[in-house]
């Protein structure tokens, strides 16, 4: 079947996958969180309401049985 030369180097292979995977991950998150903060500053209210209907979304899950 396999050796384990074999099954460590496809280990590793998926852990640097994944690595760059989570790392390039991180970066996009982190510009789309500045872009938000951005918006949010210059358009507070827009942020207000956002806020509101994900409350208002939020509670009406929590409340349904």
């Amino acid at each position: 079947m396999f050796s384990k030369k074999e099954t460590r180097d496809s280990l590793e292979y998926a852990q640097d996958r994944t690595r760059e995977a989570g790392s390039e991950l991180c970066r996009e998150m982190n510009n789309v969180t500045h872009q938000a903060c951005t918006y949010v500053r210059s358009n507070p209210w827009a942020g207000v309401g956002a806020g509101a209907v994900v409350g208002i979304i939020v509670g009406m899950l929590i409340s349904r049985k």
